[in-house]
């Protein structure tokens, strides 16, 4: 009599842990939870050679909490464009670049474009001086 008690209880307790694990495997996933890492801002753009453009950088751990620290910068052709250890990004000459920047073991990069630096005319003449159209 107590075998077929016992076996009883240990299908009924089978048949439960059974049912809890279809259930979560059927509920709709949470919100993604916070990511780790670093983010820069903006993560691309575009200036005339010349010109200036800052970027700043974040680290969050993996509770998403910001952390203190400084980044190191990096351009990926400083004959187009330089960047700063605060993160100042001066366009040299047109191309593109890559900057990254980087702390506690993890990266993340920004796209910037140069173009051709902007013309010294700045209208004073009327467009007296310019080729017509």
């Amino acid at each position: 009599m107590r075998a077929i008690i016992l076996s009883r209880l240990i299908t009924a307790m089978g048949a439960v842990v059974a049912m809890a694990a279809c259930e979560d495997s059927m509920s709709p996933p949470g919100p993604p939870g916070p990511t780790a890492g670093i983010t820069v801002v903006p993560s691309t753009a575009t200036i005339h050679a010349g010109q200036l453009v800052t970027l700043q950088a974040r680290i969050r751990d993996e509770f998403g909490d910001d952390l203190e620290g400084s980044f190191n910068w990096s351009s990926s052709n400083d004959a187009i464009a330089t960047v700063g250890s605060n993160g100042a990004v001066v366009g040299r000459m047109e191309g593109t670049v890559t900057v990254t920047a980087s702390a506690l073991g993890k990266s993340q990069s920004s796209f910037i474009h140069i173009l051709a630096r902007e013309s010294k005319d700045d209208g004073k003449d009327g467009g007296k001086n310019r080729e017509p159209l």
